[in-house]
């Protein structure tokens, strides 16, 4: 997520501060903190400060760490939420109501959306609206709200669980249901059940107790609960008797567990219910290739086709990626390649004054910058490797440091939403938006270091775990930092948006920063000899790449391709409830297509993978006019090089324009290396 989205060179500027009800103080106290990670003998250091917010939690949640970058994070700022995705449902919080209903289609050149169908509707019997939301619980997949009316009198529960076709309404005021043609019937186990159909989209309504026809599409319930299910497309009959079924099982936990091995790393969802008994599911595109393929039926989702299937457990087992820790040079000078150039282009880079820039981002970036030249010139045993592994030790212990009074270079636990916020922020760090972009050039860097200087683990080691802890925490009982941060557990990859409001739920860029992100944690496991944090990293880098290839790169399995009439390669924004081809900063091609492949390390082998870059520079060129790009060319002839080196190598200049996490040696080097 950036701050400027441009779509059809129409610029619109999202605000960092007060968001949706949301806003953010200046901080009001800074001092050194000893309590966080930090050990009483690490020289690293981290400041404290405090910055407001208010957040719709219960009290007994307030004492956790709070939640950001999830699915519904909208319910947690602003008085009643935008529009949630629990897929397959999309569920709005319109004119005092809450309306359910499965989303359509809608589709055109630079964009697919999912557009919600208000087909179940939910008012207060006593014409109050509903204005305020309290989060009492959450876990992996699942959130609960109480929503209140204007007199703060409670009205009606909601537990929203995502993957699930079954919702949850728990009523304490009487409350209507309108619902166009439904019928009443009781089953069998003596629960009560509405059966209605829109426009082909079914739904089951059940309760223990019948309510009170009001209408022909009209039915009072006057207290107890209601469950909303959702059938699926193809349904038999008999299989909506497993559906009955299928919804006394409610769940009451979901239980997490990931583990890498030899070939592949696992994600786990374990469900408890209420009965003992097996619950229902949908199966996402990238879980379908390894997960239970019981076929009830299917539904359209935003990330494309989904199976219904049931059970306790759902597994998904995906490809172990193989990254190197360096790149692999020629041993022999050839037509493009010669040692002595490249030590020429090192010894160039040094003499340039060293730059530090003062932002997050642009900080990250150059520590990530100074982390490649650092390690090329040890690698080549180059005479500039004292200068450049000098460089990359002043500028990260720097940042690694605190000192008091200082204006910028250092991270800051925020007491009161407990996270670490980088200063000086950019773009919306503060808002807990990007944190693992950005973050993840600092781990990078930290992991490169380490490997050339044994005592930095020892002494600033503790600080960049807390930085870990901040993006990728394990521990779910910690109350400094929330569990995985940006994980969505039941998608398989990371949401950027912090805690910012937007009508199409939260949303994911750039998935290469990432990926990056994960790749520097499991090389900062591998250079510290941390079994843990290298597993931990491992998978989050293996699940965030089968994501990317799904649902960004449009290279999974046939049931996430996205409509003919989506016109493009790939999807450069991903949303809760729509995919888009544009950028938050940028309408040109290629930064569209480029901020899905930087920063470029040994860590981005996974993007020459089937047709990925066949498609992409196709898709490129067409959208170029058969052009060249004016910007991001340095980027583009890298990705370009995976497939193609001789093609990109006579791209080569040593006068194209590099992004600020590059350099002409790395470049030079990258070009030869992925022959």
């Amino acid at each position: 997520m950036r701050r400027t989205l441009v779509i059809s060179s129409v610029i619109i500027v999202a605000t960092a501060l007060a968001v949706g009800g949301y806003g953010i103080a200046k901080k009001f106290s800074k001092s050194t903190s000893a309590s966080l990670t930090v050990s009483a003998k690490d020289k690293g250091s981290v400041a404290t400060i405090a910055q407001q917010a208010t957040y719709n939690l219960s009290a007994e949640l307030q004492k956790k760490a709070v939640p950001t970058n999830t699915w519904w994070i909208s319910a947690l700022t602003g008085d009643v939420p935008e529009t949630l995705s629990p897929l397959p449902f999309m569920i709005q919080f319109v004119e005092g109501e809450v309306r359910f209903g499965l989303p359509s289609e809608t589709a055109q050149k630079n964009s697919v959306i999912a557009v919600p169908n208000p087909d179940i509707s939910l008012k207060l019997a006593s014409g109050r609206a509903i204005t305020r939301t309290t989060i009492t619980a959450y876990d992996a997949t699942r959130v609960s709200l109480d929503l209140h009316d204007p007199q703060n009198t409670p009205s009606l529960s909601l537990t929203l669980q995502k993957g699930s076709p079954f919702q949850d309404v728990s009523i304490t005021q009487p409350l209507y249901l309108k619902a166009v043609g439904a019928t009443l019937e009781q089953l069998k186990d003596s629960r009560w059940v509405l059966s209605s159909t829109k426009e082909g989209r079914s739904y089951r309504i059940y309760s223990a107790t019948k309510p009170s026809t009001i209408s022909e599409n009209t039915f009072l319930y006057s207290g107890g609960s209601i469950r909303i299910g959702a059938l699926p497309s193809g349904i038999s009959t008999e299989n909506i008797g497993t559906f009955d079924t299928l919804s006394l099982a409610q769940v009451t936990k979901v239980s997490t567990e990931y583990e890498v091995r030899e070939a592949n790393s696992i994600t786990r969802l374990s469900f408890t219910t209420s009965n003992g008994k097996p619950t229902a599911f949908l199966l996402l595109p990238h879980q379908q290739l390894s997960s239970a393929q019981e076929k009830l039926g299917t539904y359209w989702t935003i990330r494309g086709t989904a199976f219904l299937s049931s059970g306790n457990t759902i597994s998904t087992i995906i490809p172990r990626q193989q990254a190197a820790g360096q790149l692999t040079l020629p041993d022999q000078d050839s037509a493009f390649f010669f040692k002595e150039k490249l030590e020429q282009y090192l010894q160039k880079e040094l003499q340039v004054p060293q730059t530090t820039p003062a932002g997050s981002y642009s900080g990250g970036k150059e520590l990530y910058r100074l982390a490649n030249l650092a390690q090329l010139a040890e690698q080549t045993k180059s005479a500039t490797a004292d200068g450049f592994t000098e460089r990359l030790r002043v500028q990260l212990i720097d940042w690694l440091t605190y000192t008091p009074d200082e204006n910028g270079h250092y991270f800051a636990y925020d007491t009161i939403q407990r996270g670490l916020i980088a200063q000086s922020p950019e773009f919306g760090i503060e808002q807990y938006n990007d944190h693992h972009f950005q973050y993840g050039y600092f781990l990078y860097a930290a992991s490169i270091y380490a490997r050339y200087d044994s005592s930095f683990v020892k002494e600033y080691g503790s600080t960049v775990d807390a930085i870990i802890r901040d993006i990728a925490s394990s521990d779910a009982t910690a109350t400094e930092f929330p569990y995985f941060r940006t994980i969505d557990w039941y998608e398989g990859h990371s949401w950027a948006g912090g805690t910012a409001r937007f009508a199409d739920g939260n949303n994911q860029e750039s998935v290469s920063e990432a990926i990056n992100a994960w790749y520097g944690l499991l090389e900062w496991g591998k250079a510290t000899n941390n079994s843990e944090l290298t597993k931990r990293g491992q998978w989050l880098y293996d699940q965030e790449i089968t994501a990317a290839y799904t649902y960004w790169f449009n290279q999974g399995p046939a049931t996430a391709k996205k409509p003919a009439i989506f016109g493009q390669s790939s999807a450069s924004l991903v949303w809760a409830s729509k995919y888009d081809w544009a950028t938050w900063f940028s309408d040109k091609p290629e930064a569209k297509h480029g901020i899905l492949y930087l920063p470029l390390s040994p860590g981005s082998a996974y993007l020459d993978h089937q047709d990925l870059i066949d498609e992409e520079m196709t898709s490129l060129t067409a959208a170029l006019g058969g052009g060249t790009p004016t910007e991001w060319k340095d980027t583009i002839l890298m990705v370009q090089a995976l497939k193609d080196p001789t093609k990109a190598q006579q791209g080569f200049s040593e006068t194209v324009p590099l992004d600020p996490s590059n350099s002409l040696p790395y470049f030079y080097a990258w070009l030869a290396a992925v022959r």
